[in-house]
């Protein structure tokens, strides 16, 4: 629907457009950081697995049943396979580990406390790489875990501006050319806002292209000062005229409902499957 919308804070409309706006704001920007973080705890699960199964693990004696080299080598020695059975808790159990170094006929067998089908061989790994892969997992999982913090952070705060913020205007008092992409300069702008009260704050915007506004609006939560300008919000919201404007595009709010959704259930799935991998759930 293409209807205006009055822009008085704190108005029904108001908060239902601004938590519209936020799921496809959520849906643009955090999307592909959830599948590429879903997509790095996979391939790492053995190595999580690696460094938490075994803490507090039992001990008992196994039976080596066989070895392969793998392709896989660091310091040019090669990493071999090895293949073993062992009995935990009545049960018989078969495994396997991974290390460079030569490995007994009786090798003892490091047993999960958390699921007895978990297993390793003493002073070698259940993943491949051992702690170099969780490491070469783990620091983009946590670049990218802190990256969604802070853009989460950022998204909440926009909401607030389109749930209820004011339209205010502001007039250009100083650009300065900052760089320039394929030729063509950017600037860095500073604009004066007027304050409902008769005060005046300055808002800045980066990289701008040229043909700028000397006039423009921002839009300015009351409760924390914080603002923006209105047409560089994370969403930007259909403006109508100043100070009004539609929700999300026909199709668009559904679709972001859809893609966050998948996006979340993704990850929480690569969670699950470690965590059952780990337990023997």
């Amino acid at each position: 629907m293409s209807e205006r919308h009055s822009s008085q804070p704190g108005d029904p409309t108001r908060r239902r457009l601004g938590e519209r706006n936020e799921l496809v704001m959520m849906s643009s920007k955090l999307v592909p950081w959830l599948i590429v973080l879903g997509l790095l705890l996979w391939p790492g699960r053995d190595n999580l697995v690696n460094l938490i199964a075994f803490r507090g693990a039992t001990e008992v004696a196994g039976t080596l049943t066989g070895e392969e080299e793998t392709s896989f080598s660091v310091n040019e020695e090669s990493v071999w396979k090895y293949f073993y059975s062992y009995t935990a808790d009545g049960n018989s159990y078969n495994g396997y580990s991974y290390t460079r170094k030569s490995v007994s006929n009786t090798p003892a067998i490091q047993v999960s406390r958390f699921n007895p089908s978990l297993s390793r061989i003493e002073g070698a790994n259940y993943a491949i790489m051992g702690g170099l892969g969780f490491w070469i997992f783990a620091l983009p999982s946590l670049l990218i875990a802190l990256i969604l913090v802070f853009r989460v952070r950022s998204l909440l705060r926009t909401r607030a501006l389109l749930i209820r913020g004011e339209f205010l205007d502001a007039e250009l008092v100083d650009s300065t050319e900052s760089g320039k992409v394929n030729d063509e300069p950017r600037y860095n702008l500073t604009y004066k806002v007027h304050l409902p009260d008769g005060q005046e704050e300055e808002v800045k915007h980066t990289f701008a292209r040229p043909g700028y506004p000397a006039t423009t609006q921002v839009i300015r939560n009351p409760r924390t000062g914080y603002m923006r300008l209105a047409e560089n919000l994370e969403y930007k919201p259909r403006l109508e005229r100043p100070g009004q404007w539609a929700g999300p595009p026909k199709g668009k709010y559904t679709r972001s409902v859809l893609w966050l959704g998948g996006a979340l259930l993704f990850v929480c799935w690569m969670i699950i499957r470690i965590t059952l991998a780990i337990t023997g759930g």
